[in-house]
């Protein structure tokens, strides 16, 4: 079996690696080693008082702090270059890591059963359906998927009965189209009903036109052409114009809905007052006021 030293040192002369690796267990430090240049220029080598290695060492303690995220980050550096070493680090993760995050409890999760550790998976996941905040529309989207692909069934009727279609907030566009999907993979036409029934459409915001496109998406595909028309109607009226890019993408949506009031007023308004700052953004836009404008008959 490889040492730590040599286990690293493989992989950072794989990959070029510059930084500083850090490993404690116990309190106690098992390796530490700097490698490639801190400055390139100057040849200058990376050595372990280099001051990104201050990142490693939050990193850990983001980890030691409950933080899912650290915590996967970690576990797949362990998986790869001392996959014995995880069984432990995964039994650490399953039990401690916060859940105030569900999008980062979702990569922990993935992370886990990719090394194998279905142990930890059932462990962590019984916590999270359980115990998660409900208010991230997008995180629990997250974590129902894990979930879903995790194999952990159970878990996820559990979190259903939690009812997320109550408690998610309603502010972000992506987010609830992202868990509408969701709930509609799982089956979950009750907790679809409840999510619509509290009329996203009236509720989220306008400045971001990417994500009112994904929500006009998902309520289209959920049925819902009452909100689908409302919603075309206060973008087309009120959306952001900042973001050329942005707004092609959803006139490009509002047509394919149908909505084709919402297309030409959408498409006056960008054609007036759109931010020209993005010039990749503006051939968009061009490209989809010309698709919105009117058809010219061939001549005969």
């Amino acid at each position: 079996m490889l040492s730590w030293s040599e286990a690293i040192d493989l992989v950072a002369d794989q990959y070029g690696f510059a930084g500083v690796v850090s490993v404690d267990r116990g309190g106690e430090s098992d390796f530490a080693k700097a490698y490639g240049l801190a400055d390139r220029a100057h040849q200058l080598p990376n050595t372990m008082a280099t001051r990104f290695a201050i990142a490693a060492t939050l990193w850990t303690k983001g980890t030691a702090a409950g933080n899912a995220y650290a915590a996967a980050r970690l576990l797949r550096l362990l998986n790869q270059v001392r996959p014995d070493s995880v069984t432990h680090a995964a039994q650490w993760a399953a039990t401690g890591a916060s859940l105030d995050d569900p999008a980062g409890v979702a990569d922990l999760l993935g992370v886990l059963r990719v090394a194998g550790a279905s142990g930890q998976v059932t462990a962590l996941a019984r916590r999270a359906a359980a115990h998660i905040s409900l208010d991230n529309p997008a995180g629990v989207a997250l974590l129902l998927g894990a979930l879903r692909v995790a194999g952990a069934s159970g878990q996820v009727t559990a979190l259903l009965a939690r009812d997320p279609a109550a408690h998610a907030s309603l502010g972000h566009p992506a987010g609830v189209a992202h868990l509408l999907g969701a709930l509609r993979v799982a089956g979950a036409s009750g907790q679809v009903t409840a999510l619509l029934a509290r009329d996203p459409a009236a509720h989220i915001s306008l400045d971001n036109p990417f994500g009112v496109a994904r929500l006009l998406d998902a309520l289209r595909q959920a049925g819902a052409s009452g909100q689908v028309t409302a919603l075309a109607s206060r973008a087309a009226a009120h959306i952001s114009l900042d973001n050329p890019a942005g707004v092609a993408d959803l006139l490009g949506v509002l047509r394919e809905a149908g909505a084709s009031g919402q297309v030409t007023a959408l498409a006056s308004r960008a054609a007036a007052h759109a931010s020209l700052d993005d010039p990749a953004g503006v051939i968009l836009l061009l490209g989809e006021l010309r698709e919105a404008g009117p058809r010219r008959r061939p001549q005969c």
